[in-house]
């Protein structure tokens, strides 16, 4: 996120994997009002309808020493999001359930504007796709 972006404002970070269809997505983050180590999101693309929308708590993983989109957490409700965000769902139901539910995609910092990453389901089983985010605008 930029530097002194306010909580609710929407940053989009488009995104890119190596699965073999529906390689592009978005990440939306938005900051937490009151905190400054974690990041409420949501997953944005094709699939979204069906899937989605995989809402996520992004935080310090300090035994990995990386930042994790963690769908174990979703947002609370009442949380304070930039105008036009979906409904926020749990992770584990519906279809989206299938994909989202024991996930964690820990990144890396590439560049200022840059993260790449994996995915890894139940805490320790590695997924076999990667994924690179980059922010868009600021």
């Amino acid at each position: 996120m930029p530097p002194g972006t306010p909580p609710a404002t929407q940053v989009i970070h488009a995104g890119r994997n190596s699965l073999p269809v529906f390689t592009t997505f978005e990440k939306r983050f938005t900051r937490v009002e009151g905190r400054d180590d974690v990041l409420y999101g949501y997953n944005e693309g094709a699939t979204r309808p069906l899937i989605g929308p995989g809402y996520f708590v992004a935080h310090f993983f300090a035994d990995r020493g990386e930042i994790g989109v963690d769908y174990l957490q979703v947002p609370p409700t009442g949380a304070l999001l930039p105008a036009g965000w979906p409904k926020i769902k749990p992770n584990t139901s519906g279809l989206q359930m299938l994909v989202y539910a024991g996930m964690v995609d820990y990144m890396r910092k590439v560049s200022s504007h840059v993260t790449i990453g994996r995915a890894y389901k139940k805490g320790t089983k590695e997924l076999p796709h990667t994924f690179l985010l980059c922010r868009t605008g600021g």
